[in-house]
């Protein structure tokens, strides 16, 4: 799980300066860390300059802004520590795979519209309960002391946990790396479905065809909330698929191949996670760089996670439509999309899924799995050097003797 390979930071509660206030000392320990806890958030919430007096807050800070980042970008920690809360009280051993979908989708049986509809809702509300559990452990995770006062917060600003979003920049990088020679600038409401480059690239695959007859009447009819055309979240934008791949005569992943690989979604998911320089450098580039260190350096992360992808894919396609930051734009629910993506990753016996991640970390990071095998009856130099070692100290051994 990435959230494990972040770097935690070696502090408690205790140690910040609030917790010395003379108010404080002769309060129970219950109180002063409720107090404690009121503070460090009011202090997130309203005043972003207060972090600087203090480490303590400013790693806060910097574990809020990762949260969206590594865990949901909608994540709701309200909703979370409620769901979680309600397992702990019932059964403490309860994990979020226990609320995955138990409905058989292979099942032969027909079925009433009826009926389809009672297990699809199920299936969603599964789902949800999958998620906020989620959300709740890795908050319990990435928190300092959070686990143990989880009970302390209060619920008016108990979302401040988790706030920010690298939307400020997404829409340059795209821009500027994909558009150089654009004749206009475009400006946020001349993307979307208003514009051609930005609306090609939001177009599913299996509807490119349609866009290319007549793109503007298309375009409309997207808008157009009653039209035959409706783009949700299940219709993948073409911007996230590798096109050489997609439409290659050996398509090893049906529909998902070249899913995620696009040199646009390539290019934003360097600018996020490793730095703009890193997008100039050939081959995998997770280290340090010039300047403002890069996400990656700055929490320790080494490897991709599909939350991670999941994360800048939604990113990459709201610097693409004219929206402010929001779950839905028309009919396509951004939180959805999101999940969606995950999804994916979770799916049993799915080699797109590994595939994906063994050619991001390879790609990006430059790891390789530990799975990974040569030819069969082939060793490699390594293994032939052991094999000679242990030769070599068997002949000596036995010398001795």
């Amino acid at each position: 799980m990435i959230i494990s390979t972040i770097l935690r930071s070696h502090f408690t509660l205790q140690q910040l300066p609030v917790a010395s206030s003379p108010e404080l000392v002769e309060l129970d320990d219950e109180t002063a860390r409720k107090i404690k806890w009121e503070t460090v958030l009011e202090i997130m919430q309203h005043n972003v300059e207060t972090r600087k007096v203090s480490r303590e807050i400013d790693t806060f800070h910097n574990l809020a802004r990762l949260i969206p980042r590594v865990v949901n970008p909608f994540v709701d920690p309200l909703s979370a520590f409620m769901v979680g809360h309600a397992r702990t009280q019932h059964d403490a051993d309860t994990s979020p795979a226990d609320y995955c979908d138990s409905d058989s989708e292979d099942s032969d049986e027909e079925i009433s519209e009826e009926e389809l509809w009672d297990k699809q809702e199920r299936s969603h509300e599964r789902a949800q309960q999958h998620e906020l559990l989620h959300q709740y452990d890795a908050l319990l995770n990435l928190i300092p002391d959070l686990s143990s006062d989880v009970d302390l917060l209060d619920d008016g600003n108990i979302n401040t946990l988790a706030a920010y979003y690298d939307t400020g920049k997404a829409k340059y990088i795209v821009m500027s790396g994909w558009f150089p020679d654009t004749p206009i600038s475009l400006e946020k409401w001349q993307c979307g479905w208003k514009g051609y480059h930005t609306a090609a690239l939001l177009c599913p695959p299996p509807l490119h065809n349609l866009f290319k007859k007549d793109w503007q009447e298309f375009c409309n009819k997207v808008k157009d909330l009653e039209s035959d055309i409706t783009i949700v979240a299940d219709d993948w934008p073409l911007a996230l698929f590798d096109m050489d791949t997609l439409y290659s005569a050996d398509q090893l992943h049906g529909p998902l191949s070249g899913f995620l690989r696009s040199k646009l979604f390539k290019l934003m998911f360097q600018s996020t996670w490793t730095g703009p320089i890193s997008t100039k450098c050939d081959g995998a580039h997770g280290k340090s760089t010039p300047g403002k260190p890069p996400l990656s350096h700055k929490y320790r992360i080494n490897d991709a996670s599909p939350r991670m992808l999941a994360y800048v894919a939604v990113l990459l396609c709201h610097a693409l439509t004219t929206a402010k930051w929001k779950m839905s734009n028309l009919q396509f629910n951004n939180s959805d999309f999101f999940d969606k993506i995950v999804a994916l990753f979770e799916e049993p016996q799915m080699p797109w899924a590994s595939e994906t991640l063994e050619w991001w970390n390879k790609e990006i990071f430059g790891t390789v799995s530990r799975t990974l095998q040569v030819d069969p009856g082939r060793k490699t130099i390594a293994e032939l050097a052991r094999e000679h070692h242990r030769a070599v100290r068997r002949a000596m051994k036995a010398g001795l003797e």
